[in-house]
């Protein structure tokens, strides 16, 4: 399968309103499906896999911001998903969601020695976002003239 690329604009989530699916549990993990490209998490009850496609939607009254490729999405494998605010019906504001990923930089570098690097300093690094901040980036599934495209929602990674 090629690799799928984000193309140029994006869209942001509508803030006051759930997609086909409806309102989601107050706790959930979306896990990244490589067969789809896409975010599901179980409903819970025997009911199928809801595609975070069917969750939330793009706000179609904001116009796309212009961004370059992969700058500030995130792949995470697992996201966390927890209704922060306690409201009885949430809306995607109220919903905070999370994901770990490892950061590795050089620590301890003694600069008087060059290249005498003390040792790589590998950690976990959280990123909290709230569900009305995914955005749904353009991706080309195959490439071709014209490419075949799909929108698909990321998780931000802004640092």
């Amino acid at each position: 399968m090629p690799r799928r690329r984000p193309r140029v604009g994006q869209s942001v989530v509508d803030r006051t309103t759930w997609g086909a699916a409806g309102q989601p549990p107050d706790q959930f993990d979306l896990t990244f499906d490589n067969a789809t490209f896409n975010y599901t998490y179980d409903p819970g009850g025997g009911a199928p896999r809801v595609s975070l496609l069917d969750l939330i939607v793009a706000d179609a009254a904001l116009p796309p911001p212009s961004v370059d490729a992969w700058a500030g999405l995130a792949q995470p494998p697992v996201i966390q998903c927890r209704n922060s605010t306690g409201a009885a019906a949430p809306l995607p504001p109220d919903f905070e969601c999370s994901f770990t990923h490892p950061h590795r930089r050089w620590a301890d570098v003694d600069e008087r020695h060059e290249g005498d690097f003390q040792g790589l300093a590998k950690g976990m690094h959280q990123h909290v976002f709230r569900m009305d901040e995914f955005v749904l980036a353009e991706i080309e599934v195959a490439p071709g003239s014209p490419p075949v495209l799909e929108s698909r929602w990321f998780a931000r990674h802004v640092h």
